[in-house]
């Protein structure tokens, strides 16, 4: 890697997380905002219709979202006949959705009933259908601009601005009391996705990334090469989409909702994966194909530990202070207590064997990412039926945490026989010593006070946080290659 493209790297590396966390903490934002103005009931009806759109209209994409970020990327393709690919993936995919939509649209009422036993979604799923159109396009769209390396139009627009935009016309909408709460919150969809569509139209007519309409050989290699990745699309819509879709089949509306921020507030850790994956995957390719193992073990096992000592510190926050954090949404979104300590914990055994899935994937072993997609899809699919019956939310997030389990456990065994490492060192035992010493130490002291539920989650988050994060920056200046390390990341 040239030194411009090091200095471009780190750039956008160092953009893509601050535009992740920020969209992170508006997406916060949307849901408290639609949660306290609009009430969880609608806004459950409205989550669970989406969820039911986004895993049918998984098939419109075909896979060419994903599709379009190898062929954009590879420079053995000319400038002209990657205008041509993009164009012509925008008209196929708007077409096949076009196509979906008045299918769905024709027979929805019958698909429902079949499906759910449940008419209340039919009038909603109705009204927010065309958005199919203008999301399946929004996300080739997406893919073009990332491909061609433009974060501030791929990220920086699509997690920051939106929301922002769309924070703003919901407060109006509302303000305004024109309409009901199902129709400004669906209002509100269309004005975020249209907004997006409009955005990416311009900039790609003013950056020149369309071409000429052209059934090319290329083409079909397109379709041929995106196909199969229509399946991991699936089972990655899945993934994000079943619990709501099935809380919202069995259960009242209400629960989608209280569910939906329970798994926001719980996979805030995400953050933390994200970023570090954002400059470690890159070196997995290099030092894996120079055959430089130590150092690929070494940085596994350095970007494994800091995952887990940031997962500890805010499990530890949510572990003591869950009913807070769910009160800030609501008084009924307090039922989501349980079920957000325990999506919570699913991320700790998340980030406990660190970045296996992109190690199998970088180095050649995507049959084992495959494979661990299907099992967390079938899996959570029937914990699901079996446990939210009896545990309702709780049980859709045991069977989210046990699922997890299963896909983690998966993608490290064949990675440990592919590569023949583990992340685990000693240090690893202070880490969480460290955890239940802070989080025991709020949880007799928290309730010494009686106080406002705001007051003490801001108080005793920032008392946690400074003697959680004190203990752990001493325990780290005692090892020099760990500031080395934090340097060089």
């Amino acid at each position: 890697m040239t030194k411009i493209n090091k200095k471009n790297f780190k750039k956008n590396s160092l953009l893509s997380f601050i535009s992740i966390g920020v969209g992170t903490g508006l997406s916060f934002g949307i849901t408290l905002i639609i949660s306290r103005l609009f009430g969880a009931f609608d806004y459950g009806k409205i989550l669970f219709s989406l969820s039911f759109i986004t895993i049918m209209s998984i098939f419109p994409k075909f896979g060419l979202d994903i599709g379009l970020l190898s062929f954009l990327g590879r420079t053995t393709i000319n400038k002209q006949d990657k205008k041509c690919l993009f164009t012509n993936a925008i008209i196929f995919t708007g077409v096949l959705t076009s196509i979906f939509i008045f299918i769905i649209y024709r027979y929805n009422e019958n698909i429902n009933i079949f499906l759910f036993g449940n008419k209340e979604y039919v009038v909603v799923i109705r009204k927010i259908l065309p958005l199919t159109f203008f999301i399946n396009l929004n996300i080739v769209y997406l893919s073009c601009f990332r491909a061609h390396g433009n974060i501030k139009k791929s990220i920086l627009f699509n997690r920051v601005i939106v929301r922002i935009f769309k924070i703003i016309a919901l407060v109006c909408l509302f303000k305004s009391n024109k309409y009901s709460s199902i129709q400004n919150i669906i209002i509100a969809e269309y004005l975020q996705e249209l907004l997006m569509f409009f955005n990416y139209s311009f900039y790609s007519l003013k950056l020149k990334y369309f071409g000429n309409v052209k059934i090319s050989l290329l083409f079909k290699s397109l379709l041929v090469y995106s196909f199969p990745l229509l399946l991991n699309g699936i089972i990655l819509i899945l993934i994000e989409n079943i619990d709501q879709y099935m809380i919202g089949s069995l259960m009242t509306p209400n629960f989608v909702a209280i569910y939906k921020a329970s798994y926001q507030f719980g996979a805030v850790s995400n953050i933390a994966a994200t970023a570090i994956n954002i400059l470690f995957v890159p070196m997995i390719a290099e030092l894996y194909y120079n055959n430089n193992f130590i150092e690929l073990k070494k940085k596994y096992s350095e970007t494994t530990k800091y995952m887990i000592i940031i997962n500890l510190y805010i499990f530890g926050i949510i572990l003591n202070f869950s009913n807070e954090i769910m009160t800030l949404m609501g008084k009924e979104f307090i039922i989501g207590a349980n079920a957000l300590i325990i999506i919570s914990l699913g991320q700790i055994i998340n980030s406990a064997v660190g970045s296996v899935a992109e190690l199998n994937t970088m180095t050649g072993n995507q049959k084992a990412v495959l494979i661990s997609g299907l099992v967390v899809c079938s899996s959570n699919i029937l914990l699901n039926f079996i446990l939210i019956p009896s545990f309702g939310i709780v049980g859709a997030a045991i069977a989210s945490m046990i699922s997890l389990i299963l896909r983690n456990l998966i993608n490290y065994i064949y990675m440990f026989k592919h590569l023949h490492m583990h992340p685990y060192e000693k240090s690893y035992v202070s880490y969480i010593f460290i955890f239940i010493f802070t989080s025991t130490l709020i949880y007799f002291i928290k309730d010494l006070f009686y106080l406002n539920y705001f007051i003490k989650l801001l108080l005793g988050g920032i008392a946690y946080s400074v003697i959680y994060i004190t203990i752990v920056i001493f325990f780290i200046k005692k090892d020099s290659s760990e500031l080395e390390t934090i340097s060089s990341l």
